[in-house]
């Protein structure tokens, strides 16, 4: 009676259900019964009459015990207990090891005081993977918690039958040093092996020794679940746990989720960005917070499973980058123009100019005077940091001189304000001018038009200061948006390209000045 008692203090489990294996009956030798296991039911163990199971997790998400279940594969040979027994001890584990029924393993960690299941779990997942173990292998509690249905039912839980069936003649038994243990022996063995929350902890700690500094600092100062963070925090941890191991990576991080967070987070809500990020593999959300704030780069280039070489420099390029802040998408500009701060200093973009980080490397050398690191990948600046810009984008009326066109269009009119715009435009000669860089009116297929050159136009635009559109295709759209036509005329016998312009699309009266310091 005495080891009765000490066995089942041991396998403290869900009162709720037990199973119980009847070697007597071979079609039904396993069931479950939805009701509580007495003393007898022990008794009956021992004896080898009718086999129990207990479920250890208990309805309010703790256990007093765990085990891994090792499967023998169908195989008529048992495994190795001893060898498994060996790697146990290596690992420096607190496990138990015993013969299953089917010549299989079970690898039991038992506790003097009530542990989380869902850490449980998730240490013994750790573990197996840890001791090589593959296939259809499992650990208990299967659960991390009973969580209530719909209807307000508990799930029963799942149940692992218990070593020791048949005691004094038993062919599940624990080993200690290769040597079968007795019952009693057993019962003995396993309290010296007993654990704690504390020491449980230890072991939980040494799983992520590997970790960057961000992790630790996460599983010592919890994540704030409800501040905006929760989302970054997953895909973070994901990218965490698929660096330890690519297959397991959303059950790993599903598991960590109680340790990272202040409160809890459904496992719906959490599996769709959980998904996500295991898929491949993604950097490390380091200028992200809480993350930024724990950022430590040259323990994470250290540790087993911190940033890549590659990704140290791209962080250390990154830090010595001026700040991008206030990025503007202006509503009223055709074509569409961003404004981007670089270290306080507006910078007025095309598209295509922001999506380019060379235009953004020549714009800080031209305005701030520095060179950008050419570390920093056209990758990086549009899926990573451009991505985070676009997070935060505002939008806004453009004032007066953004858009392209009203800047350009000033210009085009200061320009050709050199041509005699009086003229009657009826004699050839005229264009004589064209080379020396001045604007002519002359007639062209019925039309009064002022004629120039484009080089003469671009080099006025240098003369100004005017920022000349670095994408061809935005300097062609905004020319002919103000009716610029292209053709070729003869000049001084020579066939010459030219732009026009209709006479009557340019004002006799000076345009408003307009602010045009924005760079284009």
């Amino acid at each position: 009676m005495v080891s009765n008692r000490s066995f089942s203090d041991l396998f403290k489990g869900n009162r709720r259900s037990f199973g119980e294996f009847n070697p007597k009956n071979a079609k039904a030798q396993m069931q479950t019964h939805k009701r509580e296991y007495v003393e007898d039911n022990f008794e009956a163990h021992f004896k080898g009459e009718l086999g129990i199971g207990i479920v250890p997790i208990l309805d309010d998400g703790n256990c007093w015990w765990g085990a891994i279940d090792i499967d023998n594969h169908g195989s008529s040979e048992d495994l190795d207990l001893a060898d498994i027994e060996r790697k146990v001890k290596n690992l420096n584990l607190p496990l138990v090891s015993c013969r299953s029924k089917s010549g299989g393993a079970h690898l039991y960690m038992f506790s003097s005081e009530p542990l989380r299941a869902d850490i449980v779990k998730g240490l013994l997942t750790r573990w197996m993977t840890e001791l090589g173990i593959e296939g259809s292998d499992c650990v208990f509690p299967k659960q991390a918690k009973l969580v209530l249905d719909g209807d307000g039912n508990r799930p029963l839980g799942n149940w692992i039958n218990l070593p020791y069936f048949n005691s004094d003649d038993t062919d599940r038994y624990a080993i200690k040093g290769g040597k079968k243990l007795t019952l009693d022996q057993f019962i003995k063995f396993a309290n010296e092996r007993s654990i704690n929350n504390e020491i449980l902890q230890g072991y939980f700690s040494k799983e992520h020794d590997g970790a960057p500094p961000c992790i630790k600092m996460a599983l010592q100062e919890k994540i704030m679940s409800g501040n905006g963070q929760r989302n970054d925090a997953l895909f973070h941890i994901t990218v965490y746990n698929r660096k330890r191991d690519a297959q397991q990576a959303r059950e790993l991080s599903h598991e960590m989720m109680p340790e990272v967070f202040d409160e809890p987070v459904s496992f719906s809500e959490a599996d769709r960005t959980i998904k996500s990020a295991a898929r491949k593999s993604y950097g490390y959300m380091c200028s992200k917070e809480p993350w930024k704030g724990w950022c430590d780069k040259e323990a994470c280039r250290k540790a087993r499973y911190g940033i890549s070489e590659s990704e140290f420099e791209t962080l250390t390029a990154e830090s010595k980058l001026p700040e991008f802040t206030d990025l503007v998408k202006y509503i009223n500009t055709d074509p569409v123009m961003w404004e981007l701060k670089m270290s306080g200093i507006p910078m007025v973009l095309s598209s295509n100019e922001l999506m380019d980080y060379k235009t953004i490397r020549m714009m800080a050398m031209e305005k701030l005077h520095v060179v950008l690191p050419s570390k920093i990948s056209q990758t990086v600046w549009t899926d990573k940091m451009l991505a985070e810009l676009m997070n935060n984008v505002r939008f806004e009326e453009a004032p007066l001189g953004v858009s392209l066109t009203s800047v350009l269009e000033l210009r085009m009119h200061e320009f050709l304000r050199k041509a005699n715009l009086d003229s009657t435009g009826r004699d050839p000669k005229d264009r004589d001018a064209l080379l020396r860089g001045v604007p002519v009116v002359q007639e062209h297929q019925g039309q009064m038009v002022v004629m120039f050159r484009s080089v003469d136009y671009e080099d006025y635009l240098k003369k100004t200061r005017t920022d000349i559109p670095r994408n061809r295709n935005i300097w062609y759209n905004a020319n002919k948006q103000m009716g610029v036509t292209f053709d070729k005329v003869r000049v001084r016998g020579e066939v010459t390209s030219v732009w026009m312009i209709p006479l009557h699309k340019i004002k006799l009266d000076k345009p408003q000045d307009i602010d045009v310091s924005p760079e284009f």
